[in-house]
């Protein structure tokens, strides 16, 4: 099959047949997409850098990586905190998030909290595509059996617009602390695990330790284990703050403020104390 491309900001962004069009177009079946979600194929001067208003770009192999319309809150504030656009992470990306989330609450019954992913992976830029990340893990592979070439991701874009969360708000209906970032901009990267409560940090533990098999992506990612914990039915129980900005990784903890007082009462300016919840 013969396709073309551009290169669009470091992205190629592949033309395919009528056919896949028309499947695309169908909505991904498999996926259950719902019917108020509206998707668009990508016209010859469109870009997945920078989508039309109320749409975010995707890509098809997202779906395969575990990503499911409307965005679950876990994923939506992920994305809020990378400060990145969903079409700059690659497909083994949202296989670590999602694969993550899955064996969090299949061990605790709990949602993942987002700093005990970032003691798992740090994201980093990839350096063959301007604007795309990665996550690389700090002590190895930890969701295993992901595709060792992750490029297929980058071949079929497709803008969604619509229904995004219970409650039929659309994306651009949303308070601007909830909304996912659309376009493209520079992502937050880390490169040291940030500080978590030794009760987290014992489970992040237990969790490395787990045998290859339990941390297989193709059965974490199994449509069977997505709905047995959670994923498909959108519950939340993070007490993560929806922020517009990713937080610090690193947290400086000072002191509380003294404040000195003049003659006349005048009170000398104090610096305010810096410290952060922790999630």
């Amino acid at each position: 099959m013969m396709c073309c491309f551009l290169v669009v900001a470091g992205l190629r962004v592949y033309r395919r047949s009528d056919q896949e069009t028309a499947e695309l177009a169908g909505g991904f079946p498999v996926y259950s997409i719902p019917a108020e979600v509206d998707l668009r194929v990508l016209g010859e001067n469109d870009l997945p850098s920078r989508p039309p208003p109320g749409y975010i770009a995707l890509s098809a192999e997202y779906f395969r990586a575990g990503l499911r319309l409307p965005l679950h809150p876990f994923l939506r504030r992920a994305l809020m905190r990378l400060n990145v656009a969903p079409a700059q992470l690659n497909a083994n990306a949202y296989r670590n998030l999602v694969g993550c989330f899955i064996l969090w609450a299949k061990n605790f019954a709990a949602e993942l909290p987002f700093r005990a992913f970032q003691n798992l992976y740090r994201m980093k830029s990839a350096p063959s595509s301007a604007g795309s990340y990665y996550f690389q893990g700090f002590k190895g592979t930890f969701v295993a059996k992901c595709p060792d070439s992750d490029k297929q991701f980058k071949h079929l874009w497709f803008y969604a617009g619509g229904m995004w969360l219970h409650g039929h708000l659309a994306q651009n209906e949303l308070p601007w602390s909830e909304r996912v970032p659309v376009v493209f901009r520079n992502g937050y990267v880390w490169t040291r695990a940030p500080h978590i409560r030794e009760t987290i940090r014992d489970m992040v533990v237990g969790i490395q330790n787990l045998a290859e098999h339990e941390r297989d992506q193709r059965t974490l990612l199994d449509q069977s284990s997505l709905s047995e914990h959670g994923w498909l039915a959108f519950a939340s129980t993070s007490q993560m703050p929806s922020v517009r900005r990713p937080e610090p990784v690193t947290v400086a903890r000072m002191p509380e403020p003294t404040v000195h007082y003049r003659s006349r009462s005048t009170a000398a300016p104090a610096e305010a104390a810096s410290d952060q919840p922790e999630t």
